[in-house]
């Protein structure tokens, strides 16, 4: 018979009441450059869905779109649509919502469509697959620094996507991560974190 209090019902009851009631910690400077960090791989998450659906489309109207790329494409579309639907779930609970998480996605989608250009002939294609790749590899970086409390772990899904884009048979543009990394931030969208 188990008699320490804190295993009885209203042991655990007590315990219950004691973590409500405490106090959170104050955010510490490491704790607020993770928690921006961990915005902009969200909003790199979002904008992963938004740059695989316009590479269908371009993939569509170059004439592109055949059985393997098709499969492909299918795939990256069922896989990023549900990581971007936990992603959504993620961020609305995380942040101040003075504008939808989508509006700002979609803005920082903009920032991104404007800064990065393909570099081979269909250009719209490589141009859209750069931008995939480059997403993925900073949703993956950004992912991998982040400290437990801030990981996305749903986000290690997307690994696979490289894998996926080498049925489009189309050039990256090697610079495209470095442009969104520079271009693309929670502070230039003014994002405000809450804890």
């Amino acid at each position: 018979m188990i008699t320490h209090a804190r295993f009885t019902h209203y042991g655990r009851l007590q315990l219950l009441r004691q973590q409500l009631n405490r106090k959170p910690s104050p955010i510490s400077d490491d704790e607020q450059r993770q928690a921006h960090h961990a915005v902009d791989m969200l909003l790199f998450v979002q904008c992963l869905l938004f740059a695989v659906g316009d590479l269908t489309r371009t993939l569509r109207e170059a004439g592109m779109l055949r059985h393997a790329a098709k499969q492909a494409m299918n795939r990256m579309d069922a896989l990023t649509a549900e990581v971007s639907e936990a992603a959504y779930r993620v961020f609305t609970r995380h942040t101040d919502l003075g504008r939808p998480y989508v509006d700002r996605c979609e803005a920082a989608y903009r920032i991104i469509d404007d800064s990065v250009e393909g570099i081979s002939e269909p250009r719209e294609v490589s141009k859209y697959k750069s931008i995939a790749l480059a997403l993925v590899e900073l949703i993956t970086e950004y992912n991998d620094r982040l400290c437990p409390r801030f990981r996305f772990d749903t986000a290690d899904r997307l690994r696979g996507i490289p894998t996926l884009l080498r049925h489009v048979a189309a050039e990256t543009n090697p610079l495209a991560a470095t442009v969104i990394r520079r271009n693309v931030t929670a502070r230039n969208l003014q994002i405000e974190i809450q804890d």
